[in-house]
């Protein structure tokens, strides 16, 4: 009788642990997070506040239709449409980790619409308006960015052209759709700052945490029981091959969140990839720490993959 007592006191204790876990990595509050000012206070983004701040300043004043879908797991997922004009092609926009798009896009709508681009700006399952809780980092979202690319062709046309961009989790989420079987109304994928898989990106946080080895055990226990979702289940250095659209990836070599390596292996897998590397630049930074290299880069891919 004690010896079962003991069973199921660990069997309890586990099952807090995991949970302590999963709220920690992969729950969603929708607090604080919400708030597209609400920028990391580590010094390297500091540096970039006055211009991070007049980004979101900047998206907060193009107007915007509330657009929404419902994902194949049945949560009312939400967006933001910025139209620019009748006809145009539209880049479909992913935000990042706990992230929102006014944050994470602050510049990057404006700079799309003035390069004749109409907008969608997702809000990601768990984030801003949309419902849900859990981040499944691109396990379950890359599923959703296919939903909404079926949404804009039976809303705009079949003709329409489609580009898909996102930063940081975003950045892989769009990565991972891009080597599913798209559409051929997607023309290209431009991922800034990404991580190769989701096993890696937390195998990589562990540790640089001091945790031991075995914490990702219970990390991929606590997405499988109260997340829904397998850990192991995505590998783009394994399904880019797959990716048949020119793909545009950018990333800083200081990004100490997601590691540069992880976009250099992403960029030998697939001859369709095209990679800037960014010196000096922190996570999703790149844009800031050189302002023109970059504009360069993703204003002649949004060109030439409208050429065809």
């Amino acid at each position: 009788m004690i010896g079962l007592y003991i069973a199921l006191g660990v069997v309890v204790l586990f099952l807090i642990v995991t949970y302590a876990v999963y709220l920690f990595t992969f729950y969603s509050p929708h607090k604080g997070q919400n708030n597209p000012y609400n920028f990391p206070p580590d010094e390297v983004y500091q540096k970039w506040l006055p211009q991070l701040t007049e980004g979101v300043d900047i998206a907060c004043s193009i107007p915007y239709e509330t657009v929404s879908i419902k994902s194949a797991d049945g949560l009312t997922l939400m967006g933001k449409y910025y139209h620019c004009k009748d006809n145009a092609p539209i880049e479909l926009c992913v935000h990042g980790y706990r992230g929102v798009p006014l944050r994470d896009f602050g510049r990057g709508i404006q700079d799309a619409m003035k390069e004749g681009y109409n907008v969608l700006a997702i809000e990601q399952r768990g984030a801003d308006r949309s419902s849900g809780h859990t981040v499944t980092f691109g396990t379950k979202e890359k599923y959703d960015v296919l939903l909404w690319v079926d949404y804009l062709i039976e809303r705009f046309g079949k003709d329409t052209k489609i580009a898909l961009a996102g930063v940081s989790m975003g950045a892989t989420t769009v990565l991972m759709a891009g080597s599913m079987n798209l559409p051929s109304n997607v023309k290209g994928v431009f991922a800034d700052s990404p991580f190769s898989s989701p096993k890696t990106v937390i195998k990589n946080t562990i540790k640089k945490m001091g945790l031991p080895g075995f914490a990702y055990g219970l990390a991929w226990c606590a997405a499988a029981i109260w997340g829904g979702f397998n850990l192991n289940e995505d590998d783009l250095l394994t399904s880019i091959v797959n990716c048949k659209v020119p793909v545009l990836i950018i990333h800083g070599d200081a990004d100490d969140i997601c590691d540069v390596a992880m976009s250099r292996q992403i960029a030998k897998a697939n001859p369709n990839i095209q990679y800037v590397e960014i010196p000096n630049a922190g996570h999703v930074l790149g844009y800031f720490e050189d302002y023109e290299g970059y504009q360069n880069a993703v204003q002649t891919f949004r060109a030439s993959i409208l050429q065809d």
